[in-house]
């Protein structure tokens, strides 16, 4: 939204995503003529995002790769690396922890966050570059689109 307030020309290797008036958690992200809800952290965003904020940073990053629960969705038409959920998957959201903001199996005691959720959220999910290709500690972790 903010580089289409620019001037800047949205092109199809750009998601752009916009917040959904009046909840701060849910918006949209739009690729090319392709709209979608999406999921955006508890608070809504920051521009200084650290972990356990809740919030979602406002940055450009780079689009990674993605996890789809295989049991409730077919196969994804993307050239994007898409990996199946499985339910020992989890994401390590602790600071202190050497896999932190990575994937890890869920019997780790490293504060993960379950990837296979009953409430659908991470059905889809897509894993943006923050905090990831150079980590630092406390800086956020599980950043993605869903």
């Amino acid at each position: 939204m903010e580089k289409a307030r620019q001037g800047r020309r949205q092109t199809p290797s750009t998601i752009l995503v916009r917040l959904r008036r009046g909840i701060r958690a849910v918006g949209w992200w739009q690729f090319g003529g392709l709209t979608i809800p999406a999921a955006i952290g508890r608070t809504g965003r920051s521009a200084s995002k650290r972990e356990g904020d809740g919030a979602t940073p406002i940055a450009a990053m780079s689009l990674l790769y993605g996890f789809v629960r295989g049991d409730k969705l077919r196969s994804l038409p993307t050239p994007l690396s898409m990996r199946r959920i499985a339910k020992e998957m989890s994401w390590c959201d602790q600071p202190e922890n050497p896999n932190y903001n990575r994937l890890v199996k869920r019997s780790i005691k490293a504060s993960p966050e379950e990837m296979m959720r009953g409430d659908g959220l991470y059905d889809i999910c897509l894993v943006l570059d923050w905090n990831i290709t150079s980590r630092r500690r406390n800086r956020g972790s599980a950043t993605s689109f869903i």
